[in-house]
């Protein structure tokens, strides 16, 4: 005899709310990174790409000097940098999405 194959629970109000919630929320997240992942670097970005991700894979692990350096950003951001072939920040500059996605 075959059992039959339980039917899914419906979820219940108290626990769809957080949910949607949850999903509302990161889709006003996109859409504010969309709307200004091409506009230019802000401060914190530019000491990040000047202070460590321009410098070099030592630079970057070895020196924490001020607490903008978001050490696995900055590694990312490094990657992302030599496969684009940016060597400064005017060169970055052309490159803004893919280092802000990065």
């Amino acid at each position: 005899m075959r059992r039959a194959t339980p039917l899914p629970r419906q979820l219940s109000l108290g626990a769809l709310v957080p949910r949607l919630l949850l999903l509302l929320a990161l889709g006003a997240l996109l859409a504010w990174g969309f709307v200004y992942d091409s506009t230019d670097f802000w401060w914190d970005e530019i000491t990040s790409l000047e202070g460590y991700a321009l410098l070099g894979f030592r630079a970057i692990v070895s020196t924490y000097d001020q607490p903008n350096n978001h050490v696995l950003f900055n590694l990312v951001d490094r990657v992302l940098l030599r496969l684009l072939g940016v060597r400064d920040l005017t060169a970055a500059m052309d490159h803004v999405e893919a280092l802000r996605w990065g």
